[in-house]
């Protein structure tokens, strides 16, 4: 729609909910810059979690493990996982809804549904569907 020859902005997105409230926290919508520090925090989620599994261990030499694993290696493997995994999940989901990373740690009201619901709820009002959806879209047609 023109108004006075320019066209006029779409306001309908501003429209839906910028926030919810899940476990007694509020999820707010994220600014683009929040969202892209969010998503650097998990630029070294790779080297750590080899670090963390394979301590002292180059890429090759991991590679190389994982060729041969047995089962010895494959419980070692997961056992580091599951030692460094929740500490980025916090920290993630720490970061992607605004809650501090201690009180996801320790609140006994969140639990561990409690985490999932955040994350369920980050995805809803960011509406990352929607964004991942679209850029998919965007990514066929720049293919073309």
């Amino acid at each position: 729609m023109l108004f006075f020859g320019k066209k006029e902005k779409d306001y309908t997105c501003l429209s839906l909910g910028k926030s919810k409230t899940v476990c007694g926290y509020e999820i707010k919508k994220m600014p683009f810059g929040a969202y892209c520090r969010a998503l650097k925090k998990m630029e070294n989620l790779p080297a750590d979690f080899m670090a963390a599994c394979f301590p002292g261990k180059s890429w090759g030499n991991v590679i190389d493990n994982l060729l041969a694993i047995d089962e010895s290696g494959f419980k070692e493997l997961v056992t580091g996982l599951l030692v460094i995994a929740p500490k980025y999940l916090l920290s993630l989901v720490s970061e992607f809804s605004g809650i501090d990373e201690t009180e996801l740690e320790n609140n006994a009201d969140i639990g561990l549904d409690g985490i999932l619901e955040i994350i369920e709820t980050v995805f809803e009002v960011n509406r990352l569907g929607e964004c991942r959806a679209r850029i998919l879209n965007l990514k066929g047609k720049l293919m073309k």
